[in-house]
């Protein structure tokens, strides 16, 4: 991964390569993991979907000089899937996948960790489509001096 990437595609290809789902018959479940936001048509072709987006940056100087800085990004990861045990297990999935990998994410992120999630299932529509929403934070730091 290079550093030229943004923290959603580090995070994106972070959890498209490390995220194993097992169905109840013991198959692997399709899970499309993208840039936000939700297909619902790709929801009625894979058993779930996992969208990355960036909700905040914060840009800090760590000297006097503003050539070090540390950039502070939230990011939104939303879960989705027409099953109930297929989203419970995509929520495991993406939170072990994000701790075994907090200290070394890759790409351009130094630090990565989930900060909260809440479940915000979709009930005004059949079938429902049920969704967990985390947020995630990220460091990057940067030395504009050379």
């Amino acid at each position: 991964m290079s550093d030229a990437q943004s923290p959603v595609e580090v995070v994106v290809l972070l959890l498209g390569e490390n995220m194993h789902v097992v169905k109840e018959d013991g198959s692997l479940a399709n899970i499309q993991v993208s840039r936000e936001w939700l297909s619902q048509e790709a929801l009625q072709n894979v058993d779930g979907q996992v969208t990355v987006g960036l909700a905040e940056c914060h840009d800090t100087k760590l000297d006097l000089s503003g050539k070090l800085r540390r950039r502070l990004c939230t990011m939104r990861v939303n879960v989705w899937s027409r099953d109930p045990l297929i989203r419970r297990k995509m929520v495991e999935e993406v939170m072990r996948v994000i701790r075994e990998n907090r200290n070394n994410p890759g790409g351009s992120l130094a630090y990565l960790d989930v900060v909260s999630y809440r479940d915000l299932d979709r009930v005004d529509v059949k079938p429902f489509i049920y969704r967990t929403e985390f947020f995630l934070k990220s460091w990057v730091f940067e030395n504009l001096g050379v």
